[in-house]
């Protein structure tokens, strides 16, 4: 998934332990990763450009953000584990 990996710089297990968040450092970009646990999938991923979400019609689509990040400083999941707070180190 992360192409050219250059190091991972955190994990974070969603509240019920289904989701894991990994968030890695490469040469060209930082991404997120969102892995299912239980059906030992890659069900998402998030990076400075954009993001992609699988969908099970379509694949991948992808979606463009109109403010970039520098780096993932944190992640946190929310308590239902829907949603995903992201930090960058330029404080977005």
């Amino acid at each position: 998934m992360c192409d050219k990996l250059f190091g991972i710089d955190g994990i974070c297990w969603s509240p019920n332990g289904e989701l894991l968040a990994i968030w890695c450092s490469t040469i060209e970009k930082s991404r997120l990763l969102v892995y299912s646990i239980v059906t030992d999938s890659h069900i998402g991923a998030f990076s400075a450009a954009g993001s992609e979400k699988k969908d099970s019609m379509n694949g991948f689509r992808n979606n463009i953000f109109e403010k970039c990040i520098r780096g993932i400083d944190k992640v946190v999941w929310n308590p239902s584990g829907q949603l995903l707070a992201i930090a960058g180190y330029n404080e977005t």
